[in-house]
């Protein structure tokens, strides 16, 4: 399944690659792609395990950039 989030707080686009990166790598997310213009989170995802994976995605965001969140 795929799903958008938008993203708060993201000021450098070096950061949102780097994001880009760490989301990807997470168990059950096929494909990730952040938009910094927009500032924008898509995903592909397995739908039974969404609401871990969106638990895990903040905690990756949240490393890079502390002030930065998703919102669903």
């Amino acid at each position: 399944m795929k799903r958008s989030f938008k993203l708060s707080k993201i000021d450098c686009p070096a950061c949102a690659d780097r994001m880009e990166m760490a989301v990807s790598k997470l168990p059950f997310v096929e494909n990730a792609e952040i938009n910094f213009l927009i500032k924008k989170l898509n995903i592909e995802i397995a739908e039974e395990h969404l609401d871990e994976t969106v638990k895990e995605i903040n905690k990756a965001v949240s490393r890079i950039e502390p002030s930065c969140k998703i919102i669903s």
